[in-house]
């Protein structure tokens, strides 16, 4: 009469083979992992910045700089406002921005800059109109290479149109 039990034997090759399985499958992930770009280094900004009266820097720890200009100033809604990034040590494919507002549903603003001279990235956008005399915005700017993503968020305020920041 035969066991009901697998043999030692039989037991040992089963685990080998779901042994190789999971191996394989971790070996594959990795593979894929490391084939993706790396994943993105985040800067940090510099000082108190104001995109409404000046350009704003970030400092990456590898040494990079990315610094976001905004004209005209002061930044108004419903006004075409230009866009733009200068790269410092730090080479890129291209480089998008993406804006969004807390105090407002604004929809998906997103932009990819024209590349320009010397690691400079520009580009036109319109903030939209809000009931709001003043709106609080983000500014995600992401410089994209093959070597990876550098990436700021910005923080600035508007005015309606006509009216001046205080």
């Amino acid at each position: 009469m035969a066991s009901m039990f697998p043999s030692p034997r039989q037991t040992l090759f089963a685990t080998a083979i779901v042994l190789t399985v999971t191996g394989s499958g971790l070996a594959g992930f990795l593979l894929w992992e490391w084939l993706q770009a790396p994943h993105g280094v985040s800067g940090v900004v510099q000082g108190n910045c104001d995109l409404n009266r000046a350009p704003c820097q970030a400092l990456f720890p590898d040494g990079g700089t990315l610094t976001v200009s905004l004209a005209p100033r002061p930044i108004l809604m419903a006004v075409p406002i230009t866009i733009e990034v200068q790269l410092n040590e730090l080479a890129a494919a291209s480089v998008e921005i993406d804006l969004s507002s807390p105090d407002l549903a604004a929809g998906y603003n997103h932009h990819t800059l024209a590349p320009q001279a010397d690691g400079r990235f520009a580009g036109p956008t319109v903030l939209p109109l809000c009931t709001r005399d003043r709106m609080r915005w983000h500014m995600q700017v992401t410089a994209r290479s093959r070597r990876g993503t550098h990436g700021a968020r910005f923080d600035f305020e508007t005015a309606a149109t006509g009216q001046r920041r205080g």
